[in-house]
């Protein structure tokens, strides 16, 4: 059943055919399907096999069009100083060049528990979210970068966090959504949660 759902998510990644793929909450049962899948479809991998044991049980992978760009980079770097992760969260830094222009693609899932402002795990996101905001900010004197994955930030989390960016970052989602809500997180009654946890913010 694991092995389905995955190979059914990885075909409905690769009909849209994107030049870049971030992936989070890989579990090693399916880290092997997932690579397989995208090396035989023109991907380059940048699994660190050798540090695989050393990562949280689920964690971030990223992929890039072998045809369409050249001279990766990747970086796994652990978060410091008050975005330390109690959950064995980490950045995940995909530098290359596309069309000779130097990109950068922060891969990250941030801390999940907590309410906003009201526990660690709040301030541990956004501390989190600042860390990968300012590696996409001082890029922006080199080239373009995006930010993107499970963020699991909450909306007055996020628009406090990004009160200091409003200049250099762009929230993707608010600038082509222009003021309308929407959410990719829904739980079922009777709590009715719903959240937006998956966001992309690009530098300027």
């Amino acid at each position: 059943a694991l092995s389905y759902r995955t190979n059914t998510i990885l075909s409905y990644i690769l009909s849209e055919q994107p030049d870049i793929i971030q992936l989070q909450e890989v579990v090693a049962d399916t880290a092997p399907v997932i690579i397989k899948s995208l090396l035989r479809n023109g991907y380059t991998s940048f699994h660190e096999s050798d540090r695989a044991s050393n990562l949280c049980h689920y964690f971030t992978l990223s992929f890039a069009r072998t045809d369409r760009i050249s001279n990766p980079v990747i970086r796994r770097l652990p978060y410091s100083g008050a975005a330390r992760s109690m959950q064995g969260r980490d950045i995940l830094q995909l530098n290359l060049n596309f069309m000779n222009v130097p990109w950068m693609f922060i891969n990250c899932h941030l801390e999940s528990c907590g309410v906003a402002f009201k526990s660690p795990g709040s301030a541990i996101r956004q501390a989190q979210l600042r860390e990968g905001l300012e590696l996409i900010r001082l890029h922006s004197s080199v080239g373009p970068a995006i930010l993107a994955g499970d963020l699991n930030i909450r909306d007055p989390e996020a628009t406090k966090v990004m009160s200091d960016y409003t200049s250099t970052i762009t929230d993707a989602a608010e600038r082509v959504e222009k003021g309308r809500k929407s959410n990719t997180w829904f739980m079922p009654a009777p709590s009715k949660y719903c959240a937006r946890y998956d966001r992309v913010y690009s530098n300027n």
